[in-house]
C-alpha cells in the first residue's frame, strides 16, 4: 500500500490548481478540465486528506481533483501526480492593499 499524502500544508491556504498534463484523457476530459485549466481556492482538508485528492466545496458547487499518487515539493510550488493529470499547485499570495513606501539610508564609513 502506498504512503497517504497528507494536505495539512494547504490548510487554511487559498491555492491556486493548474492543470499541466493531462494523462488519461487526451485532451478531451468529460468535464472539461484539460491542460490550461485553473482552480483557485481552499481545500477542504478533511475531506482531501480523506479521499486523498484536491477537493473544493463552495456552497451548493464542488470540485474535486482524481487521487493524488504523488505530490513533488518545489521550491515555490508542488507538482500533483493525480490518477488523471499533474497539476501544478500555488499559493495565492494577496498583496497588501495600500501605499507601500520606499526609504534610502546611506551608511558612513566609520574609518
Amino acid at each position: 500500500m502506498s504512503e497517504l499524502i497528507d494536505f495539512s500544508k494547504y490548510k487554511d491556504t487559498v491555492i491556486r490548481l493548474s492543470k499541466i498534463t493531462d494523462t488519461r484523457f487526451d485532451g478531451k476530459h468529460p468535464n472539461d478540465i484539460n491542460v490550461g485549466y485553473v482552480k483557485e481556492g481552499m481545500i477542504n482538508l478533511e475531506k482531501s486528506n480523506e479521499h486523498q485528492c484536491f477537493l473544493f466545496i463552495e456552497k451548493a458547487r464542488f470540485f474535486n481533483t482524481s487521487q493524488v499518487l504523488i505530490l513533488e515539493e518545489k521550491e515555490g510550488y508542488d507538482l500533483a501526480y493525480t490518477v488523471n493529470s499533474v497539476y501544478k499547485v500555488e499559493p495565492v499570495i494577496s498583496a497588501i492593499p495600500g501605499v507601500q513606501e520606499k526609504h534610502s539610508v546611506k551608511l558612513d564609513d566609520l574609518e
